[in-house]
């Protein structure tokens, strides 16, 4: 079968946020089952278009063109500017997927493609959709209107023309797709719409990259992966955690992400770095505090390997945080709020413990129980570990795919 992935996001020249995790991960378990997969994506800032092969993934990186010298002059000199004042979300959107449209006809000269499966936070699948006639399955991750209502952020034109193309497109696929039921609870809130023909198909993780070696409760560290941004509820985890080191001098918590300015002193915006330092922190616990920025996602499996557990401390929603589900293929047991899709990865005191989220008592209790039980972390490690095997394993989640994706072109 010939499938065709749209994403903006892919590694490692756009990114390795969810959208870009999740498109990777598809596409290495549909190329691993012998399908012909190639991925649509953006170029980096500066950089030209590019089309190559990474293991046996084909990759086409694409900018938006105009080959006609006169309708190029019009555009680029007069109507984008104006445009881009009012739309510059909607616009790239826009030509990201006119550009995805323009490469999907070049492939259709040289061979069929069966199915796209597309996002529907970067309108990619816009164009191919209206004008491609070639099935496709819209995959829900995150809306931008549901994101800026998230991060308490102004709705604008925008973000409303941005969010009725988007809801087209969803009504124009031939499936909708959600990883977690807890999306599709805020897709009735703010779209007012019918989800009982949206399909639950849980994201994949790559269980044979993500793997224990040997999990010991006897750790030095705990583990935190995410930006480090007030959202993602970092400081009220540093809160729980100075009160657990208080009891546990040794522990220490390691952050793993980007930090960010998120965090306010003196109405200034300030770094999550500068946020540690501004408190009142003993200096034996500073040094307990380790940041270690921005890390490969290869590199990242050696720190869940060795942790003793791992956090997911965000105090907003989240769809279907990899944050959670690559520990857990690890074999990590997690401290985690009850905060979306998180709950539906993680089973309660089996493969870890929920807290409140926002509430920095209830996660220093979660924190303190794992630490102070060993035969339950082990079971949890054990547990973790199977879950992310039977319910998200690669192999699992791409044999799914392949059969919606054969009903849908049988049905279409």
């Amino acid at each position: 079968m010939n499938i065709c992935l749209i994403s903006e996001e892919f590694p490692p020249a756009t990114g390795w946020g969810g959208i870009a995790a999740y498109t990777h991960t598809l596409a290495k378990g549909l190329t691993n089952s012998g399908q012909d997969v190639e991925v649509i994506s953006g170029v980096a800032y500066g950089k030209a278009e590019e089309n190559y092969a990474v293991d046996l993934i084909k990759v086409s990186r694409v900018k938006f063109k105009i080959y006609n010298k006169f309708l190029k002059y019009i555009y680029f000199k007069i109507l984008r500017k104006y445009i881009n004042k009012c739309l510059p979300i909607t616009l790239n959107n826009l030509e990201f997927s006119y550009a995805v449209y323009c490469r999907i006809k070049e492939i259709k000269k040289v061979k069929t493609i069966n199915i796209i499966e597309a996002s529907e936070y970067d309108l990619g699948g816009f164009f191919p959709i209206l004008l491609s006639r070639i099935p496709t399955v819209i995959k829900l991750h995150t809306p931008l209107k549901l994101s800026y209502i998230l991060n308490g952020l102004r709705l604008n034109i925008d973000v409303y023309i941005q969010n009725f193309l988007c809801r087209l497109i969803v009504s124009r696929a031939n499936l909708v797709t959600s990883p977690s039921n807890a999306m599709l609870e805020k897709i009735k809130t703010i779209w007012c719409i019918n989800t009982e023909k949206i399909k639950i198909i849980p994201n994949p993780i790559d269980d044979s990259m993500f793997k224990p070696n040997s999990y010991s409760p006897d750790s030095d560290y705990i583990l935190y992966i995410g930006r480090l941004e007030k959202r993602k509820g970092v400081h009220i985890l540093l809160e729980a955690f100075l009160r657990l080191n208080k009891i546990y001098p040794d522990i220490k918590l390691v952050m793993i992400g980007l930090d960010t300015s998120t965090f306010q002193k003196d109405k200034r915006k300030i770094f999550f770095c500068e946020y540690i330092v501004d408190k009142d922190i003993k200096d034996t616990a500073k040094k307990n505090i380790v940041l270690l920025g921005k890390m490969d996602r290869d590199k990242l499996v050696e720190y869940y390997q060795h942790a003793l557990y791992g956090i997911f401390s965000s105090e907003r929603f989240d769809n279907f945080p990899y944050a959670c589900l690559e520990p857990m293929s690890c074999g990590l047991p997690m401290v985690y709020t009850r905060s979306g899709g998180a709950s539906e990865i993680m089973e309660e005191g089996e493969t870890g413990f929920g807290v409140v989220a926002g509430d920095s008592n209830s996660m220093y209790f979660a924190m303190l129980k794992m630490i102070e039980n060993k035969n339950l972390l082990n079971k949890m490690s054990h547990n973790a570990r199977l879950r992310a095997q039977n319910r998200y394993g690669l192999r699992l989640c791409s044999e799914q795919a392949m059969e919606l994706y054969k009903n849908i072109i049988k049905d279409d």
